[in-house]
């Protein structure tokens, strides 16, 4: 039988373990500009009381034939984010820039993109974070 100190160094040892990991996964794993280097497109806009308080950002997620184009939305110190989704589906860069790299930010929202597939998140989703 073991003692009860030796179960709890093992115990404790194994939550410490855990609560890194988890740490270090969303630090790492979800940081809002983790696709800086795959961005094609980013915007500020005007938050109710700051200027500049949100950050649209339009970014390639590579895939095997080609790239998933998404986009989200940073709130203001980008320890935050609003997740837009997937735009669309592309099969070059060139391709993405030139669907989905206009930013237009409105009173009623954000308008990505141009022509029939231009993607709109309202204001009120953007700013349901307060």
């Amino acid at each position: 039988m073991r003692s009860p100190a030796f179960v709890f160094l093992v115990g404790a040892t194994f939550l410490v373990g855990v609560l890194t990991g988890a740490y270090l996964y969303s630090s790492i794993s979800h940081r809002p500009f983790q696709y800086v280097d795959k961005t094609i497109a980013i915007s500020w806009g005007d938050g109710k009381n700051d200027k500049a308080f949100y950050g649209a950002q339009v970014y390639l997620v590579p895939m095997k034939n080609g790239f998933s184009v998404r986009a989200r939305v940073i709130i203001h110190d980008s320890s935050r984010w609003h997740d837009c989704g997937e735009l669309g589906i592309v099969e070059t860069k060139e391709k993405a820039v030139a669907q989905w790299s206009h930013i237009d930010w409105q009173p009623e929202g954000l308008y990505i993109g141009t022509g029939e597939n231009r993607h709109f998140t309202p204001r009120k989703r953007i700013e349901s974070h307060r």
